[in-house]
């Protein structure tokens, strides 16, 4: 049994049809993933910030990258020394923005107890970093308590109380 060139041409026509229908709602799927990968990355070196400044009781600066939309960053102890990690605006992608607030401010210092310090530089201290891109609809916001030190990953399009995708600030 073998099947007529009419049933493969309808078969590859609905494959092609469907394919058509999924690709923006995939394109869609794929660039809110480059958002989250992004906000839990600049999310995860503040953290790393933070911890390294209690593990060596000392001034831990996270720095994002100074460029319009910058997404790099790099933490550095108080010698100016890099840790560990820091990365490069290549590695994400070219359609994901930071938006740093104040827009001023390109670090945040976290002292021995994993509190906010002043920066070595005098310089605004980093309070929120909005991630976003263009085309999508998601709207990412790392947020850092000037008072504890906590840093958090928030959603500022969720609202209702007691969701814990909402943001504090």
């Amino acid at each position: 049994m073998g099947f007529t060139i009419i049933e493969l041409m309808i078969t590859i026509l609905i494959a092609g049809i469907l394919a058509s229908i999924a690709l923006p709602s995939f394109s869609e799927f794929i660039k809110r993933g480059q958002v989250r990968t992004a906000a839990e990355s600049v999310q995860n070196a503040l953290q790393l910030a933070r911890g390294e400044a209690v593990r060596r009781n000392e001034r831990i600066t996270f720095t994002l990258g100074s460029g319009a939309g910058q997404t790099s960053w790099v933490v550095k102890d108080s010698a100016g020394s890099e840790i560990q990690k820091s990365r490069t605006s290549g590695e994400g992608t070219s359609i994901v923005t930071a938006v740093r607030a104040p827009t001023t401010a390109t670090s945040a210092t976290f002292n021995g107890y994993g509190r906010i310090a002043d920066n070595p530089d005098a310089s605004a201290t980093l309070e929120q970093v909005l991630v976003s891109a263009s085309g999508t609809s998601l709207t990412l916001r790392v947020e850092v308590n000037k008072t504890g030190g906590q840093v958090r990953l928030c959603d500022p399009a969720v609202t209702a109380v007691g969701d814990p995708r909402r943001c504090l600030l």
